[in-house]
């Protein structure tokens, strides 16, 4: 026995890659590209209705000695984590082959080199705080989250492709809350700020190498002639 080092008391499946993003980075950096897609629209005051996009979304909190590039929005990191399964790991079927490539390999449907192995489910909350320069263009914001984070009738939240460094793994966001915040400080500058909290889900995946079954069969004959044949 080593110090310090597993016991594994089943065949192990050793891993084909190191991951190189994790679960909560993957959720923060789908949720901030959706964001920065979106498309809101202020009601025009004796004009016609204006459409805008966020400038840019930040994945930390913004940097006071910086001009803020309104309108814009932060992410802030997951407060927590939760890896959650009521099943064993178990790999991923359709991911068989899928991302041979990573290890130099060209598609080969007959002898596949990987396979995605699921762990777990992470769970994860996230707070957006997303600044604007008036009150119209907060309201247009707010005005849409209902559309963003409900597009459908099937289920609550929307589904979100997921990043290529975490294999693509779609995640499923919802909203929580929001929140109107002005400050002394803040309303001074014109600074209109709008917190949101969104809840992410996503797989909990790696990347190992894929351990095939190969079926063997056999053939039993036996000689009814035989005495000590079973009748």
């Amino acid at each position: 026995m080593t110090f310090g080092q597993p016991i594994y008391r089943a065949r192990e499946m050793p891993p084909a890659v190191i991951a190189v993003m994790g679960p909560e980075e993957a959720m923060q950096e789908v949720i901030g590209r959706y964001l920065l897609c979106a498309i809101f629209r202020t009601r025009g005051e004796g004009g016609p209705d204006r459409d805008f996009t966020l400038t840019n979304v930040f994945h930390n909190w913004p940097d006071a000695g910086k001009d803020m590039p309104y309108p814009c929005a932060s992410i802030g990191a997951a407060t927590d984590t939760y890896h959650e399964d009521q099943l064993r790991p178990h790999p991923v079927e359709d991911t068989l082959g899928v991302f041979d490539c990573l290890l130099g390999y060209e598609p080969d449907p007959a002898f596949p080199k990987t396979v995605l192995w699921r762990t777990a489910q992470a769970t994860a909350d996230f707070q957006v705080d997303v600044w604007t320069t008036s009150a119209p263009d907060r309201h247009a914001i707010e005005a849409r989250l209902g559309h963003l984070f409900n597009p459908g009738q099937e289920r609550t939240g929307v589904l979100l492709g997921g990043h290529p460094s975490y294999y693509s793994r779609a995640v499923r966001v919802t909203l929580l809350s929001h929140n109107s915040i002005d400050t002394e400080d803040a309303v001074y500058p014109n600074e209109r700020r709008l917190q949101i909290t969104l809840r992410a889900d996503v797989d909990v995946v790696d990347l190992r190498i894929a351990v095939l079954l190969t079926p063997r069969a056999t053939v039993d004959a036996s000689d009814p002639n035989d005495p000590g044949a079973s009748p």
